[in-house]
């Protein structure tokens, strides 16, 4: 109505954050966190990701057997 002030009712302002996991950096940006450009619903959601692609562990092949 006329003559009554509202208060409080500013924009929402983004809140832009960034997580650094295993050296690389995901961003949270309006409710979904960005790693690559690739947006995730969760952060475990993009750390899995990022998982996918470590390394995984050198195999030890078995040597020959010394006989003597």
């Amino acid at each position: 109505p006329p003559g009554r002030e509202i208060k409080g009712l500013e924009p929402e302002q983004p809140i832009d954050k960034s997580t650094m996991y295993k050296g690389k950096t995901i961003r949270a940006e309006q409710g979904k966190y960005l790693y690559g450009g690739i947006p995730f619903k969760t952060l475990l959601a993009a750390k899995e990701y990022i998982d996918s692609f470590a390394e995984s562990p050198a195999k030890k092949l078995p040597g020959a057997i010394r006989r003597t």
